[in-house]
C-alpha cells in the first residue's frame, strides 16, 4: 500500500470512486512494488501507468517543476494479505487487491520523493501536457 502519509499506524478503508461512481470503502494494496511506487505520485495529478513495460513507465500530466514542488514522497507499507480480496475495479484486478477492513502495517519504507523512488525502481518517467494526456487516457 502506498501513501503520502508517512506516519500511518492503521490503514483504514476510504471512500472509493470508480469512473466517478461510488463503489464502497476500501483499503487497496498490490503485490507489485513497482506499481506501489507509482502510486506515491501526489494526488490530483493525471497519471498513465504501465508497470509491465520493460522498463516500467509512468506518464505524468504536469509540468516537471510543478510536479516536483508538490512531490513530498511517501511510504510503501507492507500489510498482511489475509483480509484482501480481488479488486472491485475489474480492470485493475490483475494488479491490486482490496480490503473492507482496516489493516495494520507490518513494515514500511519511506521515500523523500516519489521521483527518486521511481528512479530507484527503474521506472521511466515522462511528463506530458493535458492534450496528450486526454488523447491517451480515453
Amino acid at each position: 500500500h502506498a501513501s503520502a502519509n508517512k506516519r500511518l499506524t492503521k490503514l483504514k478503508p476510504s471512500r472509493t470512486l470508480s469512473k466517478d461512481k461510488y463503489i464502497g470503502d476500501f483499503v487497496f494494496a498490490t503485490a507489485d512494488k513497482v506499481l506501489a511506487t507509482m502510486y506515491l505520485a501526489p494526488k490530483g495529478i493525471g497519471l498513465i501507468m504501465d508497470p509491465e513495460l520493460k522498463p516500467p513507465k509512468i506518464m505524468i500530466c504536469a509540468d516537471e517543476a510543478e510536479y516536483k514542488s508538490k512531490d513530498k514522497g511517501g511510504v510503501i507499507y507492507t500489510v498482511d494479505a489475509s483480509s484482501f480480496v480481488e479488486s472491485p475495479q475489474k480492470e485493475l484486478s490483475a494488479y491490486e487487491f482490496a480490503s473492507i477492513q482496516a489493516v495494520q502495517p507490518i513494515s514500511s519504507e519511506a521515500y523523500e520523493s516519489s521521483l527518486d523512488a521511481m528512479k530507484q525502481f527503474g521506472i521511466e518517467v515522462e511528463f506530458i501536457d493535458q492534450k496528450t494526456y486526454d488523447s491517451l487516457a480515453h
